[in-house]
């Protein structure tokens, strides 16, 4: 009962337009068992006609209710007049405003790009969004330079700039981004997607190379690129802000973590943690960062389908049952991490900051 009457409340301060006739169009039957929980005579809204009669009979019940019972009509009157003017003071969001919110007219940094996996599938979700400057690192050269073609020829008017290299190395990730900015000009979107699995073993197997090894590429990697990334952009000018009426932000950046970086698995304590040790920077940066209008925050892969987790029979055996626990029953692909990574990077993501956004089929929920 409490929800609906806060959804009464409520909808007219959301709704300044058109959406109001279609929101308050209720059939009658609907009316009937719905309206009575908000004491609203039924027989007053059996018969709308225009979101503004229906408003009309709606506000002083819903305006008494907030301000409590009164018998002053010019009180009641007073509350109408505000209420109305809240209302319709509201911007309308057109179909150009929800382009200006998906659209990404500056530049985007993605990391681990190469071949078929999650780094390549943003960068490519970024060239189909319009995106048109894109840098691309990882260290195979050869699959970096695929991703590279297979965007040219799907998107001819995209400029795709890539760099082979190591991104746990420091003096790599911070000339590689220097390259980017001598080239592009800013970093406006960033997407650091490079990571290992590594071996599953038990931690007294496991000797310090390997460790390092995963921590060096999962963490440390993911840290000196987000830091290389911040400092160009807490650099940059703060945009003006655009139409949409969304504030406007220095930059975005989106860590890809796993979903094992909130819960546990057998044989994985090493790649466990140094995915818990991204989502946790994460959250700390966008604490440091928020007043910069910088956005941070990662997203938590279930088990992907890529060349990491489906490269030999004996991977996907070890993988199946965190596969059979995820209520989906199925890997995810890696475009629809891409579409999360987008999303984070847009303006239609302005009030989410420091969030771990888990894709995982339902895996930690089961």
């Amino acid at each position: 009962m409490l929800f609906v009457q806060v959804s009464v409340r409520v909808l007219p301060l959301l709704f300044g337009c058109s959406q109001m006739s279609q929101i308050l169009s209720i059939p009658s039957e609907t009316q009937t068992s719905w309206l009575p929980r908000h004491h609203i005579s039924v027989e007053r809204l059996k018969a709308p006609t225009t979101a503004g009669s229906v408003l009309s009979r709606l506000l002083p019940e819903v305006v008494q209710e907030l301000l409590g019972s009164t018998n002053d009509e010019s009180t009641q009157d007073d509350a109408n007049a505000q209420l109305f003017e809240q209302t319709h003071s509201r911007p309308c969001f057109t179909s150009h405003d929800m382009m200006t919110l998906y659209s990404y007219p500056g530049v985007a940094v993605v990391t681990g790009a190469a071949g078929t996996g999650i780094g390549a599938a943003t960068a490519r979700a970024f060239a189909e969004a319009g995106c048109k400057r894109i840098a691309i690192t990882d260290r195979n050269a050869d699959l970096l330079e695929r991703t590279k073609d297979s965007i040219a020829s799907k998107w001819p008017d995209v400029e795709v700039w890539s760099e082979a290299g190591d991104i746990s190395v420091e003096e790599f990730v911070d000339n590689f981004m220097k390259n980017v900015v001598d080239k592009f000009g800013s970093i406006d979107y960033a997407v650091n997607c490079a990571g290992v699995l590594g071996q599953a073993l038990r931690s007294h197997e496991m000797d310090t190379a390997e460790f390092d090894r995963i921590n060096g590429i999962n963490y440390r990697g993911c840290w000196l690129s987000s830091r290389a990334e911040l400092k160009q952009m807490v650099k940059q000018d703060l945009p003006v802000s655009d139409d949409s009426g969304r504030p406007p932000q220095r930059g975005a950046i989106v860590n890809i973590a796993s979903q094992l970086g909130i819960v546990g698995r057998a044989a994985a304590a090493h790649y466990c943690g140094s995915k818990a040790a991204v989502i946790s920077m994460t959250r700390c940066d966008a604490i440091d960062y928020s007043r910069d209008h910088i956005r941070i925050n990662c997203v938590c892969p279930g088990v992907i389908e890529t060349p990491m987790t489906a490269s030999d029979q004996a991977t996907i055996d070890r993988l199946q049952p965190a596969i059979n626990i995820a209520p989906m029953g199925r890997m995810g692909k890696p475009e629809e991490i891409a579409d999360a990574a987008l999303f984070l990077c847009s303006n239609r993501a302005s009030f989410i900051q420091g969030h771990a956004l888990v894709v995982d089929g339902g895996y930690i929920i089961n």
